[in-house]
């Protein structure tokens, strides 16, 4: 019963929070009473004139010219275009011929394939 506690950590054992009696009021905030800043109200009744001015709406012409001729030739166009590509099947085979006589020999068969070769695995 006499054993106290580190560092004074039990001092305020018994405390109990507060706050729990504050009201939170929900009634609107009357402005009505509430004057303008520095007569800004004096000419409330003004109305802003300038009614009867009209903004047109006109379509706007250009008439800039280029720079230094540069569309002097502006209509013309390049030449070339009937020119046709031609796509025609070549016949190199008929008309080919063989060099120096390289066919003379086209009928030779190699000998040395009757030889067979056995391995063991």
């Amino acid at each position: 019963k006499n054993a106290a506690s580190k560092i004074g950590s039990l001092d305020n054992a018994k405390h109990s929070p507060g706050g729990g009696n504050v009201k939170i009021s929900s009634q609107k905030v009357d402005v009505k009473g509430v004057g303008s800043k520095c007569g800004s109200l004096h000419n409330a009744k003004h109305t802003p004139g300038g009614g009867d001015k009209k903004i047109e709406s006109k379509k706007l012409e250009w008439k800039a010219e280029s720079k230094c001729g540069s569309l002097e030739n502006a209509k013309h166009k390049p030449g070339g275009g009937e020119k046709k590509i031609e796509t025609k099947s070549l016949d190199f085979k008929d008309k080919a011929q063989s060099k120096i006589g390289s066919k003379d020999n086209i009928t030779h068969k190699p000998g040395g394939g009757d030889k067979k070769v056995k391995f063991d695995f």
